[in-house]
């Protein structure tokens, strides 16, 4: 509590200091001291301050940055993995696709197959991650509130996850469509014969 005294006897400013984290408490000998300056007819600007609380709030935010900033190369790193084997599961088809090919199937058609299991691949990995973020964040925040003494509160947001699996897709349909062009490109004869 910060208490500034305005009168021409005796201004100035002083601190008093409450020891304890309860804000209604906080209040109430806020209110309590008010009360008194009232009754002995002092003029005064009285201002709480809860520094504790606002000291918590800031190593919270310090503690979710540093968690953010380690998701996102791992996220980075999960979509080189699911870029690269949805490249490579189309380059070690090719017999498949030849055969496809050969029995009548149109270019479109083999693009749609691997268009199919991209969507699948990466829906199925976006649940997963959900469930899996789910039970590691929080066993992240028990371990971190027992650990600092502190209560994190576990947040789970829904558009994050929207926007993870429009990114998912968007990034699978890039990495398919130049392997897929050379794939619906590739005469049958010579995908029959790739060994």
């Amino acid at each position: 509590l910060v208490l500034a005294a305005t009168g021409a006897e005796s201004p100035g400013e002083w601190w008093v200091t409450v020891d304890t984290d309860d804000t209604a408490r906080i209040d109430r000998i806020a209110l309590g001291i008010r009360s008194m300056l009232d009754d002995a007819g002092y003029t005064y600007d009285l201002e709480t301050r809860y520094v504790t609380i606002e000291a918590e709030r800031a190593s919270d935010r310090a503690v979710v940055a540093v968690i953010l900033s380690l998701g996102i190369p791992i996220v980075a790193i999960g979509m080189i993995g699911v870029v690269n084997t949805l490249a490579t599961t189309i380059l070690e088809r090719r017999r498949e696709i030849g055969v496809l090919r050969s029995v009548g199937a149109r270019s479109r058609d083999v693009r749609r197959v691997f268009r199919a299991e991209a969507v699948v691949l990466v829906v199925a990995g976006w649940v997963l991650g959900i469930v899996v973020g789910r039970v590691l964040g929080g066993w992240m925040m028990a371990t971190v509130n027992d650990a600092f003494h502190v209560e994190f509160p576990l947040r789970y947001p829904v558009w994050p996850m929207g926007v993870a699996l429009v990114v998912a897709l968007v990034i699978a349909a890039l990495a398919l469509w130049r392997p897929l062009k050379r794939a619906g490109e590739l005469p049958p004869g010579d995908a029959l014969r790739y060994q």
